[in-house]
C-alpha cells in the first residue's frame, strides 16, 4: 500500500537517522548517499580529488566508456548516451535477433560537456570553481550567469555560498546538492521528474 509508505519528511528523517548511526561507526560519507570505511579506494579518491560518478553511483573508475546490460540500463560511449529497452519483452526480442538492444541516445555536445563536469563536481564534492571550469574549457564566466540567478534562492539560505566564483555547499546542506546541481542543468525541468524518480529533499 503505497499510503504506508513514508512520505519525503520521513524519509530524511530516516537518512539523517543512518547517516548519523554510519558515521558514528567510522563510515565516511561519500557523496550524497554512499558510505564508505576510512581507509576504502571511494573516501581515498575524495580526498584526493579522483572521485567520480556516473549511472552506477560513486567509483573510482576512470574509464570514459561505460556499458549497460540488462533491460532500461545506461551506459556511455564515446559522446553519446545510451539506453537500453526498459521493456523486458522488446529488450530479450533484440537480444534473440542479434540487435542491439537500445531504446534511445544522445549525443553530448561542448556545452554538456562543461555542464557534465560541474554537475559531477558539486555531487562529488559538495562544491565547484566555475574560474576553474572556464580555464579548463576555455569558456567564458559569463557563460554560467543564468545558472548564477537560478542559484539566487539557495544563496538565500545562507546554506549554499558562493565567493570568488567557488560555489559551496555547507555540510548541514549536503542533502540539496541535486537541487543546487539541477540549475546547471539546461534538460531539466522540475515538471520532468515529477512522480517518475525520489523527489530530492
Amino acid at each position: 500500500d503505497e499510503g504506508a509508505l513514508p512520505n519525503k519528511n520521513l524519509r530524511f528523517d530516516l537518512f539523517t537517522v543512518a547517516s548519523n548511526m554510519l558515521k558514528a561507526n567510522g563510515y565516511v560519507q561519500i557523496g550524497i548517499d554512499h558510505f564508505a570505511k576510512y581507509n576504502d579506494p571511494l573516501v581515498l579518491a575524495q580526498q584526493q580529488g579522483t572521485l567520480r560518478r556516473n549511472f552506477q553511483g560513486y567509483t573510482t573508475d576512470a574509464a570514459d566508456i561505460l556499458f549497460g546490460l540488462g533491460a532500461s540500463s545506461i551506459g556511455r560511449v564515446g559522446e553519446n548516451y545510451v539506453q537500453n529497452h526498459p521493456d523486458m519483452p522488446l529488450y530479450k526480442k533484440a537480444i534473440d535477433e542479434g540487435a542491439l538492444p537500445v531504446k534511445k541516445w544522445a549525443s553530448m555536445n561542448k556545452d554538456d560537456h562543461i555542464r557534465a563536469d560541474i554537475i559531477e563536481r558539486i555531487m562529488c564534492y559538495f562544491r565547484v570553481d566555475l574560474s576553474e571550469i572556464s580555464k579548463r574549457h576555455n569558456v567564458p564566466l559569463s557563460m554560467f550567469d543564468d545558472d548564477q540567478y537560478r542559484l539566487e534562492e539557495y544563496y538565500q539560505t545562507g546554506l549554499v555560498t558562493c565567493d570568488n566564483n567557488i560555489i559551496t555547499i555547507h555540510e548541514d546542506a549536503y542533502s540539496m546538492a541535486r537541487l543546487v546541481a539541477s540549475c546547471f542543468d539546461e534538460y531539466y525541468t522540475p515538471a520532468q521528474t515529477v512522480k517518475r524518480h525520489a523527489v530530492a529533499v
